[in-house]
């Protein structure tokens, strides 16, 4: 390639670069798994799932909570730790334990039970986040997750799902990096695609060469 090729590429190709590199950090953050389950006594969910990071994931069941049930009986229900009012759920029959673990083939490399976790829930939407546990992944593996459930049946009228993805700190800052790297990259992109063009719609006249007259 010569070296007027180069020149006109070498802005192409770095926008190009500016913007899939903030694209693929956003990829990182889809999460593992993230879907519908239904509950039951003695239900017992064995899924696979891929690591994309070698970070902390956290693993949920998520809750849609119905309206006519109070945002502190729904938490509750789900068997929400008490350490700080241990009288708050008194009379009130919890709808939801479980035990888990995770395994890297025949390797078990994280477990659990639901009188070891801690609880979150978002209010402004009304969806809580039971959380089951959390695993130190490393990047690029395959993981199965066997997670046996005691839970009334009432609860599927909250829609809950399992979701796998990595923890919401591995992301801090990425909405800076995002938006600069698009920032850099539109621009520098953009002006490559018109530097290129117009070197093709105007072409620089060819250089001529004179030979003087000696004689």
């Amino acid at each position: 390639m010569r070296r007027d090729q180069i020149v006109e590429w070498l802005p192409i190709f770095l926008g190009i670069l500016f913007l899939i590199v903030p694209l693929a950090l956003v990829w990182n953050e889809v999460p593992a798994l993230d879907e519908s389950i239904k509950l039951a006594p003695n239900t017992k969910i064995v899924r696979e799932f891929s690591t994309r990071v070698s970070h902390d994931y956290d693993i949920l069941l998520v809750f849609n909570r119905p309206t006519h049930i109070s945002p502190e009986r729904f938490s509750c229900l789900l068997s929400a730790p008490e350490s700080f009012e241990p009288n708050r759920c008194s009379g009130i029959a919890k709808e939801l334990t479980f035990s888990w673990k995770v395994f890297d083939g025949s390797e078990m490399v994280a477990a659990g039970t639901s009188t070891q976790t801690t609880f979150a829930t978002s209010h402004p939407t009304d969806v809580f986040e039971r959380e089951v546990g959390y695993l130190a992944a490393k990047r690029w593996r395959k993981y199965r997750l066997e997670l046996d459930l005691q839970a009334g049946e009432d609860l599927n009228a909250s829609n809950p799902r399992l979701t796998i993805s990595v923890h919401p700190d591995y992301g801090k800052g990425d909405d800076l990096f995002f938006f600069a790297g698009w920032a850099v990259g539109i621009p520098m992109l953009l002006g490559g695609i018109v530097l290129r063009w117009r070197s093709r719609r105007f072409p620089p006249p060819p250089v001529r060469h004179f030979e003087s007259d000696m004689g």
